[in-house]
């Protein structure tokens, strides 16, 4: 059995997190994606293809400015969450790993497998840093 060592509360509210952050930010709702982050200079955002880091942004303005730049990349109609992954590392830091599929009106829409650390800052669980691999599956 896997232990997050979270509380069952806690651990709803990443869950929480986790999945608000992907439906509103491939849902382009800037608002309510911008809820989910620290909003500060020590936040990262990174993209990996392959393997390897194509894309790294640290500080809310950069990562904020590269949202509004892609909000619109996909008409979103769901996403199918297949697992989630908590490890408490401190009482305010928590390593947390999700994976799904972006279900769009083009059947077959990319995979994601995603990487997050939060923080937790004045008992609220914020995002610091986000690392996402898209990908297709292969026919």
């Amino acid at each position: 059995q896997y232990s997050s060592g979270l509380e069952s509360k806690e651990e709803l509210q990443i869950k929480n997190i986790v999945e608000n952050e992907a439906y509103s930010f491939y849902g382009a709702n800037f608002n309510e994606w911008k809820k989910n982050w620290l909003q500060d200079d020590s936040c990262l955002k990174g993209s990996i293809a392959n393997q390897e880091l194509t894309t790294e942004i640290k500080g809310w303005k950069l990562i904020e400015a590269a949202y509004q730049n892609m909000q619109s990349r996909l008409p979103l109609i769901g996403i199918n969450f297949f697992e989630h992954n908590y490890n408490k590392i401190s009482d305010n830091i928590v390593d947390a790993a999700s994976s799904f599929q972006i279900i769009t009106e083009d059947p077959g829409g990319p995979f994601v497998q995603q990487r997050i650390l939060l923080k937790k800052v004045n008992g609220e669980w914020k995002i610091v840093a986000l690392y996402n691999d898209e990908f297709d599956l292969p026919n």
